[in-house]
């Protein structure tokens, strides 16, 4: 009997420990359970970032490019998250987007933090130009700053350009353009690359002694030009009437003087066939009156007025302001040059035309402008054709 009460006890002892532990193994998986009202769970969300943009060309501000047709390629890194959309900018002027791709970066790239590249060429003006980007990604838009980028023309061959205007002359009356005319031409060639001997108001000596050392050179450049502005008579000489350019101390007492007062423009053609040039260029803004002619007792040695044509050499390009023994006027009253060189001026530097029809234009231009009293001539026979400025 006592044994058995023993064994009860036992039995509810043994029962009370199993519910005692059910019931705290019970609470302990309650506790850990992932749904509880009681748990809080803080989730830190991470904020999207706009795109970076690092330009991989141009490589820093202020870049200088000197190139013969002014194409640029310009090469840009772009890190986002998400695939950009990308507007360039070129001188204010959105691209068009067919122009240019946005593509994922290589696993190369990708490891310099740049998720997309983009490679997008065009044309640069001459000058100085501005470039930007704008991108955007789902956490807004970025603006790179403005890279500027100066583009200065090269051409493919060696230039050298003999430029002269007389204006002051002792004894033949003053013009009013010449210096103008020729110092605007200096600086439109200079910048098409040519090197550029500027010289005004020359004596006969000094005329002579320019042109000749302007001839010693010719064997070092492809392309070799002669410009003129002032006074330039034709005289009769042996069989043919001959061009002569005025220095400002000639004083020709009759036709036949002014062969030895002036300086034949024969010398300059001679000149310029001391090199092999590819092209001999001579502009004659020369065919203003001969101011000595009223003092000559007669013309009966054969000369006319104006300028006389002349048997260009192979490879040359003579372009006259006018029609062989015509004169032209010293200017227009609303401007400081010369009609034709004034016109000449606006087609000069323009990408693309070959020289037959730059001064194709400029006649077109001139005698339009004169109403059709001044009509510019030209003689070629240039075997390659010629660019001031290459196409683009």
């Amino acid at each position: 009997m006592k044994t058995a009460k023993i064994l009860l006890v036992l039995s509810f002892f043994l029962i009370h420990l199993l519910y005692t532990n059910i019931i705290q193994a019970q609470s302990r998986y309650e506790s850990k359970g992932s749904g509880s009202a009681d748990t809080t769970i803080k989730v830190q969300m991470r904020q999207a970032q706009k795109a970076s943009v690092t330009f991989q060309k141009p490589f820093k501000n202020k870049t200088k490019v000197v190139a013969q047709n002014g194409y640029y390629t310009l090469e840009a890194c772009i890190n986002s998250e998400t695939t950009p959309s990308v507007e360039v900018f070129v001188n204010g002027k959105l691209q068009k987007n067919r122009d240019f791709k946005v593509v994922r970066a290589s696993e190369k790239s990708k490891s310099q933090t740049c998720t997309h590249n983009i490679q997008h060429g065009f044309s640069l003006q001459e000058g100085n130009n501005t470039i930007y980007l704008k991108v955007k990604n789902t956490a807004g838009e970025t603006k790179t700053e403005p890279y500027h980028i100066h583009y200065t023309y090269i051409s493919p061959e060696k230039r050298i350009a003999l430029v002269v205007g007389n204006q002051k002359y002792k004894y033949g009356g003053r013009l009013t353009n010449p210096i103008n005319d020729a110092t605007i031409i200096a600086d439109s060639l200079k910048s098409l690359d040519f090197d550029v001997w500027l010289h005004t108001d020359l004596t006969q000596k000094k005329l002579k002694a320019v042109i000749d050392t302007f001839g010693s050179v010719q064997n070092k450049y492809d392309v070799a030009l002669f410009y003129y502005a002032g006074h330039g008579i034709q005289v009769r000489s042996g069989r043919y009437n001959a061009n002569y350019l005025m220095p400002i101390d000639a004083n020709p007492k009759t036709e036949k003087q002014a062969e030895y007062d002036c300086v034949a423009l024969g010398r300059v053609l001679s000149a310029m066939e001391l090199g092999n040039n590819k092209a001999n260029i001579v502009i004659l803004d020369a065919c203003r009156n001969n101011p000595f002619e009223r003092n000559w007792a007669s013309r009966s040695l054969g000369g006319g007025h104006g300028l006389a044509s002349i048997n260009a050499p192979l490879n040359y390009f003579i372009a006259y302001a006018t029609s062989i023994g015509k004169t032209v006027p010293d200017g227009y009253e609303d401007t400081k040059h010369a009609p034709y060189t004034h016109e000449l001026l606006k087609h000069l530097t323009k990408p693309g035309l070959k020289i037959d029809d730059l001064f194709r234009m400029v006649t077109k231009s001139v005698y339009q402008k004169s109403k059709q009293k001044q009509v510019p001539w030209k003689a070629s026979s240039l075997i390659e054709p010629f660019y001031f400025v290459m196409p683009k």
